[in-house]
Formats: structure tokens, sequence, C-alpha cells
């Protein structure tokens, strides 16, 4: 399985536009300020699915990731997240690509800032497809070189290009 296939570059966005208010930024409570920093990016993440024409309803996807990133964490540390959910408001699977050089806080396992989003959504009957990529995609980004290539990406083409090099 390919990821660099799946990852269509209309979906690949090297340069998230999120800002962070900052009256968001001055919450004291840590759990707070990053579900409303992941509100906000769940919404970018969204937006930059739609470009795919294969969502079926904008807002419903949108509280279904939401609603995902409630239960558990989909950062996986090392400055990687990889946002997913299975759900009936998309037509077949779809996976798309975000960065940020700065990083947001995205409440890691390892307390760092997430630089690297990998946004993955699936109809509910397509677990083998899903579960395949997901498993492939984690193994990929187990290397250091490959996971700052990417954050330095100035290019769609250079996002690209680093996957190729690795599959």
């Amino acid at each position: 399985m390919k990821i660099s296939k799946l990852i269509h570059p209309e979906l690949i966005k090297v340069e998230l536009e999120t800002v962070i208010p900052e009256e968001i930024q001055e919450v004291l409570k840590p759990e707070i300020r990053v579900e409303r920093i992941k509100e906000l990016l769940v919404k970018e993440f969204v937006e930059i699915l739609d470009l795919s024409g294969k969502v079926q309803s904008s807002n419903k996807l949108y509280l279904d990731l939401l609603n995902r990133e409630r239960k558990a964490s989909t950062a996986i540390g090392h400055g990687v997240a990889i946002p997913h959910v299975r759900t009936m408001h998309v037509r077949e699977m779809v996976m798309a690509f975000a960065k940020s050089v700065e990083g947001y806080e995205y409440d890691s396992p390892d307390g760092q800032r997430v630089h690297l989003f990998f946004i993955m959504v699936s109809p509910t009957y397509d677990d083998n497809l899903y579960l395949k990529v997901y498993k492939e995609l984690a193994g990929l980004l187990q290397y250091e070189e490959l996971r700052e290539k990417l954050v330095y990406a100035s290019s769609v083409q250079e996002v690209i290009g680093a996957i190729q090099k690795w599959e």
C-alpha cells in the first residue's frame, strides 16, 4: 500500500493556516486550551478533505472527527498526529496531509507540539483498507529523517517525494 498514491496533491497543505486566538492561548487549564485548539484545527482538516469531493456532509464529518479526538488523542508522539475516523459522511476513504513548522499543542503522549497531521476518513464498512493504511503510515513515521523532511518541505512535490523515498 503506497501512502503517496492515497494522498492527492490537492489534499496536501504545506502550512496550516489555523491561528490560535490569544484568548485561547491564555486559557490556564491545558485540557481546555488543547480542546479549543483541536476544534479550530479539525475545522481546517475538514476544509482540506472537502476538496476531494468525497465528503457528503462537512458539518457531520467535523463532529465525527472532533468526537473521535475527544475519546482519545490521535497524536502518536514525535510531532505526529493521525486524526482518523470511520464515518458515514464520506463516499470512500480519503487521506490528507497538513503540517505546521511551528506546531500545535495537541495532547501528544510525549508532550511535544504536533507538526505533521495525516488525516484519514473512511466509510464505516471499509475496515480492511483503513487498518492497512494506518499500519503502513505508522511504520513510515517511525523514521526521524522522514519526519524532519516533511516538517520542512516547502512544496507539495517535496512532501510527495519525501514519502515516496521512504515507501
